[in-house]
Parts: structure tokens; sequence; C-alpha cells
């Protein structure tokens, strides 16, 4: 995937309904958290941290859709796993990660919520996601 310099990690996803679920498509992901840029000098504490951290507002981030023109039909049963992969193109020291993300998956209204979120703070604002089933 992408550029291969910044962070790659895995979400995992799991059926916890009594019945099978058809997943298929990419998911849909609204990142919240501050984007504030840690200014500290070397006078500072080393826990330094500039400005105040925000849990409530969106994170601009442009994600791409990565992989297969046609996604797989992920059939889930009961209890089953399936995951996507999520990647930065590259990393930004400085600018805190999202605090929480957002998981919204076809065909259902209501987003499941992944908090803490993982550590994702790309300098250029972009993400790459794989389709459900896929990891690269």
């Amino acid at each position: 995937m992408g550029s291969g310099t910044g962070f790659a990690g895995e979400v995992v996803l799991r059926n916890r309904s009594g019945s099978t679920c058809r997943l298929s498509g990419w998911p849909g992901l609204t990142f919240f958290g501050d984007g504030t840029i840690h200014v500290c000098t070397t006078a500072d504490p080393p826990d330094c941290v500039s400005g105040p951290v925000s849990t409530s507002g969106t994170r601009p981030f442009k994600v791409s859709r990565f992989g297969a023109a046609t996604p797989p039909v992920v059939l889930l049963a009961p209890g089953r796993t399936t995951s996507f992969v999520v990647e930065t193109h590259g990393w930004c020291l400085g600018v805190s990660p999202a605090y929480s993300v957002d998981i919204r998956l076809p065909g259902d209204s209501r987003p499941l919520t992944l908090a803490p979120a993982p550590n994702i703070s790309p300098c250029d604002d972009k993400l790459d996601v794989t389709a459900f089933g896929t990891t690269a």
C-alpha cells in the first residue's frame, strides 16, 4: 500500500450478533481529535504539549480506497472477525494523533467507535484504506 514510509494498522471487526453479516466495500472513516502542533523548546519539560487537546472536533483526513476495484464479499458468521488496513503516507513529528475513529459499515446507520484510535498522525493528512477482508 501507499509509500511504505508511514504507519499501517489493521482494524479488526467482530460480529457480535446472532446472525451472519454480509460486508462488501470499504469502511467509512471519520477521525476525531486535536491536530495541535506541539511546539516546545529545550527549556520546557520533556512532556511539554502546546495548546489544548480536543477530543470532539473532526480531523480533515483524505481517505483513499486501496486495492482491488471490486472488493470481496465477506460473510461474517456470529463471533467471527474480519479486518481492513489503514495506512498513512508519512509521519509528522509534533502533530498529535486522532483521539477516536468512527467506522461506518455499508448499510448500517450507526457508526462503530474505535477509541483510543491507532496512533495516526500523517503530515499530508492522507490515508489509504483497504476493503473489508483484505490486508494489503
